[in-house]
Order: structure tokens, then C-alpha cells, then sequence
């Protein structure tokens, strides 16, 4: 482990960022349907049902903030992380994980989130927040307290 000790007020600056992030997520089963020719004459049973694995895709923007631009050794301040889904499909199974930048820990116990939950091996130095399904146009709200240090 290492440790490093300012014995100054050091001026630092927070800034803003924003990642839009796209992938592929867990497939989905559609249903459909499709004519069958045989020597059957009887068009009533002339279906079948086919099933087939399709690929969704989902957009997430994720926007990172602090509600300071600048901090002092000391000081405490809020991490607030907004992801929104652009579409077009529902994003499953999302977990968001934020690692602290140098010099900054995170109070775990003291974070906060519209939907999911904060998962208990969150630490000072790495969080971690159970998101879940996010659908198209929703936004998820995550607020991490944090201090200089």
C-alpha cells in the first residue's frame, strides 16, 4: 500500500466528463411466423411458429460531475454520475463502476442511487452501483460523496 501526505493546501481542478458507451447486449426471443407447403391441404394448420435470436443494442450516455471546480486538501464534495439510455432497446443487467482518481477516496456508506442499489463490496478508492434494466429515455442518477486527500 502506498501513502502519500501533502502537507500543503494544494489547489486542485475537477473537470467535467461525458462517454457515451454502446454494445451488445443479452439476446431476445421474437416470435414470428412462417407458411409451410406439404401435400396438407388443410390451410388452417398450414403455420408454424419459428422462434430465432435476435441482438439488441442499447446507447447509454454517461456524464460524470462534481459540484465544485476546485477543492483543498480536506475538502469533501459530490460525484454525481447520470446514465441515460439514447435507445433504442432497454439496457439489462447495468452495473456502473467508479474507480477514485488519485488523491480522492469516496465515502461508500454515503452513496446514493435513483435505481439499483450500491453493492457491498464498494470500497474508498472503488465503487460499485447494481444498476439493473434501464429503459430507452430513462436516466439513472448516482451520487458519491468524496474527500480530498
Amino acid at each position: 500500500m502506498s501513502m502519500i501526505t501533502f502537507s500543503d493546501d494544494l489547489l486542485r481542478s475537477l473537470p467535467d466528463s461525458t462517454d457515451n458507451l454502446s454494445g451488445l447486449l443479452p439476446f431476445s426471443i421474437i416470435e414470428n411466423t412462417a407458411q409451410a407447403e406439404g401435400e396438407n391441404t388443410n390451410t388452417a394448420n398450414g403455420q408454424n411458429c419459428i422462434k430465432f435470436r435476435g441482438t439488441r443494442r442499447a446507447n447509454l450516455s454517461v456524464t460524470k460531475t462534481a459540484n465544485v471546480s476546485s477543492v483543498f486538501v480536506g475538502d469533501t464534495f459530490t460525484y454525481t454520475i447520470r446514465i441515460t439510455n439514447l435507445g433504442p432497446n432497454t439496457a439489462i443487467g447495468v452495473i456502473m463502476t467508479d474507480a477514485a482518481p488519485n488523491h480522492i477516496i469516496f465515502t461508500p456508506g454515503g452513496v446514493t442511487t435513483t435505481q439499483g442499489s450500491v453493492d457491498p463490496s464498494s470500497t474508498p478508492s472503488n465503487i460499485i452501483v447494481n444498476v439493473g434494466n434501464i429503459a430507452p429515455g430513462a436516466t439513472v442518477t448516482i451520487t458519491i460523496p468524496a474527500t480530498v486527500i
